[in-house]
């Protein structure tokens, strides 16, 4: 399932990332249902993955991290995943205020 979803927008600290959004369904076997889908960021010109991380810094690593977070969560809403039984896995950096709690989970 080819879902994309497009996010040009800007972060709170002004940088912006032109990208796309693709749902990778992860399959229970069983079933043969989506368990899940997982949130791939790509380009909104079909441009995949490592170009886009190419543009990575460590400047503005937050702010496509906070555009990616967002952009999966509205598209997964637009292609109606969050109306199914289907979670929703999104790939983040965990920031350092974050860190502390991934040592205890």
């Amino acid at each position: 399932m080819d879902m994309r979803t497009s996010s040009g927008g800007c972060c709170q600290d002004g940088h912006a990332f032109d990208i796309a959004m693709a749902y990778q369904p992860i399959v229970d076997i069983e079933s043969g249902r989506p368990f899940a889908f997982e949130a791939l960021v790509r380009g909104s010109n079909g441009e995949g993955a490592g170009e886009i991380l190419a543009r990575v810094t460590p400047e503005n690593r937050y702010a496509f991290d906070q555009q990616c977070r967002v952009a999966a969560i509205d598209g997964a809403v637009a292609a109606g995943i969050l109306d199914t039984d289907a979670r929703l896995s999104i790939n983040f950096y965990p920031t350092p205020s974050i860190r502390p709690l991934l040592a205890y989970s």
